[in-house]
């Protein structure tokens, strides 16, 4: 799959930090809180978030946002649009 040019510039392409980090087995991996506290920080993190939703991502680390809140975020906005 190709990635937009906008992933270049991730926090998370930074060669210092474990890819795995964002994709944890289990959602209470200590490591997936680091990656999230890096995703707070990311110049990217609004395109990642609304690629995710967009892409209907259900698994990994994306904009900050655990699958459950993106899922959230999605339930969400289909009640406002009713």
């Amino acid at each position: 799959m190709d990635m937009p040019r906008w992933t270049d510039w991730a926090s998370c392409k930074d060669p210092n930090f474990d890819p795995n980090w964002w994709w944890p087995e289990k959602t209470d991996d200590p490591m997936s809180k680091v990656a999230v506290a890096i995703c707070r920080s990311c110049k990217v993190r609004d395109l990642c978030l609304d690629y995710a939703i967009a892409h209907h991502e259900v698994h990994g680390i994306w904009g900050g946002l655990r699958p459950d809140s993106r899922a959230a975020i999605v339930a969400s906005r289909r009640r406002r649009a009713g």
